[in-house]
This record gives C-alpha cells, sequence and structure tokens, in this order.
C-alpha cells in the first residue's frame, strides 16, 4: 500500500528538485522527476520525498479537509 499526502510546489532547486508545502505550511524537499510540466504553486501527492503524481487544487484541498479531520 502506498500513502501519498498533497503537497504544493513553492519553488524549484533544479531539474529533479523542488520544494513544497506540506499540510502544515512547512517546507519539505522533493523529486519531480517523474512528472512532467510542474510549475510553482502545482499541487502533487507525495511518498517518501517522491512526487508522484499532479492533482487539481481542488482535489488536494479536499484531502487536506479529510486528512485534518484525521
Amino acid at each position: 500500500m502506498c500513502l501519498t499526502f498533497p503537497y504544493q510546489i513553492i519553488r524549484f532547486e533544479d531539474q529533479v528538485t523542488a520544494i513544497a508545502h506540506d499540510l502544515k505550511k512547512q517546507e519539505k524537499r522533493v523529486t519531480i522527476s517523474a512528472l512532467v510540466d510542474i510549475q510553482i504553486g502545482d499541487w502533487v501527492l507525495v511518498n517518501a520525498n517522491l512526487a508522484m503524481q499532479k492533482i487539481p487544487a481542488d482535489e488536494a484541498l479536499e484531502l487536506i479537509k479529510l486528512l485534518k479531520q484525521n
């Protein structure tokens, strides 16, 4: 089973690494090499510092709401 969490990209370090905010607005370094067309402000699902999938903002915000309830 793979558990992923939504993160928002806030800046790029290089072509394969970005800094993203987690649910608590803490910065995390994530590898984005598996994704294409990632831009600042995009939401991604992250597992073990690897961005697995780009998701729409409304989906990310819904996931955040659900995670905050638990």
